[in-house]
């Protein structure tokens, strides 16, 4: 499947080779490989792993690929890699020349983006996972979420944003005044809270005195649109209307969705 997204296009002669990514459009860790694969301008096949309804990911061949049984894995000829964060790295170092300069442009940059990513995964995932799962995920699945874990969840996020808003009173984005990987793992987390769960005061509240420096950082004021797919029906039932090449019944690519805003768009969530 082609990334068809009109963000500094390549021309057919400078797309490098495609790679093998196994996931679910669904998955937040999926979305941050797809968005990388996308900024670097890397064309992919998506191979639909059912998570919900087959559970794909629990038989022995993908086991083989990924032993824990977690989406996604990439493979890149003879490089298999799983870990969503440790796949994008790979991506944007190995295309380093190509698409979006995700590690920015020096080691002073290079250095930043990856103390932001780690920031991501250590406290701002930890905080803002628990509140989508029960609020979004829970349902699609066909569990019910739990309102108070959500609540304790997001006050916890209230807390790291705390922090990223003294950071991005000061720099565009988290690692300086460029998008970097940094900025881009944050978005499939904060979408599904935003879009679906419904949060966008969190990001935009006007007593948060630096609230658009944090709106315009998380909805990531740079020029595509991604728009990630609400799926508000049960998972499984999703995966069965697509067509081998992961597309929709009408024929719209669904990973071709997460979602970018315009550059200065005022601040109200992803929408």
């Amino acid at each position: 499947m082609s990334c068809e997204h009109d963000h500094d296009m390549a021309t057919a002669s400078s797309v490098v080779p495609k790679v093998k990514l196994f996931g679910a459009p669904y998955s937040t860790c999926t979305s941050r490989v797809i968005m990388c694969l996308m900024e670097k301008q890397v064309d992919y096949d998506l191979q639909v792993v059912d998570i919900a309804k087959t559970q794909d990911h629990k038989k022995p061949e993908f086991l083989a690929m990924q032993p824990f049984g977690m989406i996604p894995v990439l493979q890149d000829k003879d490089i298999q890699v799983f870990e969503s964060r440790a796949i994008v790295r790979y991506i944007a170092r190995k295309h380093e020349g190509h698409g979006t300069p995700l590690y920015g442009t020096s080691e002073k940059d290079r250095a930043m983006v990856e103390q932001w990513l780690e920031v991501e995964a250590q406290n701002y995932n930890p905080a803002i996972a628990p509140a989508v799962w029960h609020l979004v995920h829970a349902p699609l699945f066909g569990q019910q979420g739990d309102p108070a874990i959500a609540a304790t969840s997001l006050q916890k996020l209230e807390k790291v944003l705390d922090v990223y808003e003294g950071v991005l009173s000061k720099s565009k984005y988290l690692a300086g005044d460029f998008f970097s990987l940094a900025d881009l793992s944050h978005i499939p987390f904060t979408h599904y809270l935003i879009n679906d769960g419904g949060k966008a005061q969190l990001i935009s509240a006007g007593d948060r005195k630096q609230g658009c420096s944090v709106c315009n950082m998380m909805s990531l004021k740079v020029v595509k649109t991604y728009d990630l797919q609400k799926f508000r029906v049960n998972v499984g039932d999703v995966v069965a209307q697509l067509d081998p090449e992961g597309r929709a019944s009408d024929g719209r690519l669904i990973v071709d969705s997460i979602s970018r805003v315009i550059p200065k768009r005022p601040c109200s969530g992803f929408q």
